[in-house]
């Protein structure tokens, strides 16, 4: 603080200074100081190392977890943002936190004071200064987004939206914490009330996901800026939702971010002064307030958020209308797809055709998807986070008269689920109603994604932390330098050679752990689809790993149409377990009699008659650890259905769907 106060004291009146062109505004001069007190000093490289070994055993584990609870990169990816964005928060309050208080406590703010500059200029530098380790945090977290999103298309939306969103919610909490220490005279305060209000709106965002439901619920995660952000980036990284649907959720973490910057620089800076006064004098009046006033928000949450799961539980029953619309007209509805099995990210395309039979015109039309989860232990399923349109109009249909929707369904979960399409005539009048009419279901089945290497993320969980733990090492070795504290000087151990090496030595690390990933990593419902220089398109197919398992480890694709196509199967089973796998492009609606000619074919033809009607085309059978491929013209553009025609693999699950487009 010597440095920031030599310089200040350069711009008093009368002072004997050298002329120059430009003097820099004090709150600079604060800034610079600080950055290099904060930097230079150790406090902020010894943080960024603890978060690099919290970010990386958080990467580790969830790379592991993966193969057992088989969560998908999206989903993967958005808990990594919303790891970085918690820890980033915490480090800028904390660093707000000894800003002020810690300068009292020192006895260092007195003579920073007497400076000729005036208070606000001086907690702008040190809140602009408190600010610089969360862009460097989250540049560090680019690497392992990268390796545990495989080359998902969520990875750059996760950077953008987490950059911006983690700055809007890391002025917030920096300004309070700083807000916090501007009114302590001691760190004990400033680091207790700070890390209670952290707590405090930290909890309700990790409440589980039946509490968040409801009223009170849905009040209380909305009005919370952490919850209402991880809810947004929730909906729009892994439910593939849009910002107009939810942008809204959005506005607690800009008010938060507003109120505290109008306060912190519009009423507390002014008032800057040597001691805190009234407040300061009451640390045990502070620490009993908010510990009660903790216990409050824990009593109401207790009470509030279980009225509300009642209250949502209990409404719903509807009286009895008093009139039936008499001028409805019986609509049919029915969808093109009976059944499929997918990974979980994966995307399913089907369409429903809503018909009027009858020689009189129907009604306006609502078309409403609805999920049910078959597991009667698993959870409710919300359409609304898979699918990101789940009701469609139709204005209205003449005799005879069709309408075609088509619609997408996000698998964010493996298990078995039914999905049906309901049609519904809007009602004549206020007092009138109307009947609905149900399509078909689509059993869904959804795998789980089992396609990451964890050991990709090695060289980063143990080579990030390594080179930020020398880098510390030296820049403290430089600063005891500085300060007279001993050592012999190094010719080339500067500050800006220690911090080019640790950028370097990261940007390899980073690079080396993205290279790592296995070549079929990618997007789901995408991976595996390449196109070659010569314009020809290359699709591969792989199985799943299990004996028991019959399933394509991928079931959905989409290849233009135009250009020659090559499908690559890879039977990923163990050669000793003898499991023959093929693959088979058929017409829509031709899929029994395929498999029916199949099974007339028998074992001496490998289960496959290559002339049956509706086949497109086919990659013979393979034992496990063989691989196979065919070369054709896709079809014309459409859905059109894979399957393997080994006997009772398809009704095991082994389908998918192959999408041809206009190019």
């Amino acid at each position: 603080m010597s440095e920031s106060i030599q310089e200040l004291g350069a711009l008093q009146p009368g002072a004997r200074v050298r002329t120059a062109t430009r003097v820099r505004p004090t709150w600079w001069v604060v800034m610079a100081n600080e950055i290099h007190g904060l930097w230079v000093g150790g406090k902020a490289p010894i943080l960024l190392l603890l978060y690099s070994i919290v970010l990386g055993a958080h990467a580790f584990v969830t790379a592991y977890n993966v193969e057992l609870s088989l969560m998908p990169p999206n989903e993967m990816v958005y808990e990594t943002v919303k790891t970085a964005i918690s820890v980033g928060i915490f480090l800028g309050m904390m660093i707000g936190a000894d800003a002020i208080s810690g300068e009292r406590e020192r006895g260092t703010l007195e003579a920073l004071l007497l400076t000729p500059t005036r208070r606000r200029q001086v907690v702008i530098g040190k809140f602009l200064a408190a600010l610089t380790p969360w862009p460097v945090a989250f540049v560090l977290t680019i690497p392992y987004l990268a390796v545990l999103g495989q080359g998902h298309e969520v990875l750059l939306p996760a950077i953008a939206w987490g950059a911006v969103l983690g700055t809007v919610l890391t002025v917030a909490y920096t300004g309070t914490g700083l807000l916090v220490s501007l009114w302590s005279n001691n760190n004990r305060t400033s680091y207790l009330v700070s890390l209670g209000i952290y707590i405090l709106i930290l909890v309700p965002s990790q409440l589980p996901g039946r509490a968040q439901t409801g009223a009170a619920g849905q009040f209380l995660q909305q009005v919370n800026p952490l919850a209402a952000l991880n809810h947004f980036l929730s909906k729009i990284l892994v439910n593939n939702r849009t910002f107009e649907e939810f942008g809204t959720w959005l506005l607690s973490p800009i008010i938060f971010a507003t109120v505290v910057m109008v306060l912190l620089v519009g009423v507390s800076a002014p008032r800057l002064r040597l001691e805190a006064g009234r407040l300061a004098r009451a640390d045990g009046v502070i620490g009993r307030a908010f510990g009660r006033l903790g216990g409050l928000f824990v009593l109401v949450a207790a009470l509030v958020i279980p009225a509300a799961s009642f209250a949502s539980s209990t409404t719903g029953t509807v009286a009895p209308s008093s009139q039936v619309a008499s001028d409805g007209v019986p609509v049919e509805i029915s969808v093109d797809l009976e059944y499929q099995t997918v990974n979980t990210g994966d995307a399913v395309f089907f369409d429903t055709v809503v018909t009027n039979p009858t020689d009189v015109a129907s009604a306006p039309l609502i078309v409403a998807m609805n999920i049910i989860n078959l597991d009667q232990e698993g959870d409710v399923v919300d359409p609304e986070d898979w699918s990101p349109e789940r009701t469609q109009y139709v204005d209205r249909l003449d005799p005879g008269q069709w309408a075609i929707l088509s619609w997408r369904v996000n698998a964010i979960l493996d298990g078995d689920y039914i999905v049906y399409m309901v049609v519904m005539p809007q009602p004549a009048a206020a007092d009138a109603t109307s009947q609905a009419v149900a399509s078909s279901g689509i059993h869904l089945t959804v795998l789980p994604f089992t396609r990451l290497n964890p050991g990709g993320v090695m060289p980063l969980v143990l080579g990030a932390p390594t080179v930020l733990a020398i880098g510390t090492g030296l820049i403290l070795s430089i600063r005891r330098r500085e300060t007279g504290g001993g050592g012999r000087p190094l010719k080339y151990l500067r500050l800006p050679v220690v911090l080019g090496g640790v950028v370097l030595s990261l940007v390899v690390l980073s690079g080396f752990a993205v290279m790592s990933q296995p070549p079929s990593a990618g997007i789901p419902g995408q991976s595996g689809v390449r196109t070659e220089d010569d314009g020809s398109t290359t699709m591969t197919v792989e199985t799943l790993t299990g004996a028991e398992d019959f399933a394509y480890a991928q079931t959905a694709y989409e290849v233009p149409a135009g250009a020659p196509l090559t499908v690559e199967l890879y039977n990923r089973t163990d050669p000793a377990d003898e499991i023959g796998h093929n693959w088979v492009l058929v017409e829509p609606g031709q899929e029994a009699a395929v498999l029916a000619s199949g099974l007339e074919a028998g074992d001496d033809l490998d289960w496959l008659d290559i002339d049956a009607p509706g086949m497109i085309a086919h990659v013979p059978l393979i034992e496990g650890g063989e691989s196979n491929a065919v070369t054709f013209d896709p079809p014309p553009p459409g859905t059109y259905t894979f399957i393997c025609t080994f006997p009772e693999h398809h009704a095991g699950g082994m389908i998918g769907t192959l999408t041809v487009v206009e190019p």
